[in-house]
């Protein structure tokens, strides 16, 4: 009698157990995965001075390279495919891609290139690389380029605009 309870006990377990399942969910929450390296979150692309003949001849400057930088990153960001998404509150449609319309009243717009020279529309994701060097010291750096493009008539005077990015790791 003494084995029948016991029997009875352990399948009245066994039924509990296939009645009930506990699952236990855990992860973390990173403020950010990586950190951009301009100092004061600001950087500054000088386009080269042209003369308004140089516009007559031709409608656009040469590239001007520059780098954006990620420090910091974690090391679960390691081997992350990196998106940037670039906009701006002023943009102007050249050919149907949205540029960066820019201040000054010059007539110019302000295209953006990825490292290997193909056109970045604002609002769209731009795959840049991925994620190579992790930790305190370690700088991921991506490579653009900027110009000048005058989509129609131009006049003299500075011209200055501005694009900030979203960052997006898969």
């Amino acid at each position: 009698m003494g084995l029948s309870v016991c029997l009875l006990l352990l399948l009245s377990l066994a039924s509990r157990a296939d009645d009930n399942l506990n699952v236990v969910f855990n992860g973390r929450l990173l403020a950010q995965s990586c950190e951009f390296d301009s100092v004061g979150g600001y950087q500054e692309i000088p386009l080269p001075t042209k003369t308004l003949h140089f516009f007559d001849r031709q409608t656009r400057t040469e590239s001007t390279p520059f780098t954006l930088g990620l420090i910091g990153c974690t090391s679960s960001t390691m081997g992350k495919v990196v998106k940037l998404t670039f906009s701006s509150a002023q943009t102007q449609l050249v050919n149907g891609v949205a540029m960066l319309a820019t201040s000054g009243n010059t007539g110019l717009v302000i295209g953006l290139e990825d490292g290997a020279g193909q056109v970045i529309t604002l609002g769209q994701a731009v795959n840049v690389g991925s994620i190579s060097q992790v930790g305190p010291v370690g700088v991921n750096r991506f490579q653009f380029a900027a110009y000048a493009l005058a989509p129609g008539a131009v006049k003299a005077g500075s011209y200055s605009a501005t694009v900030t990015f979203e960052v997006d790791y898969q």
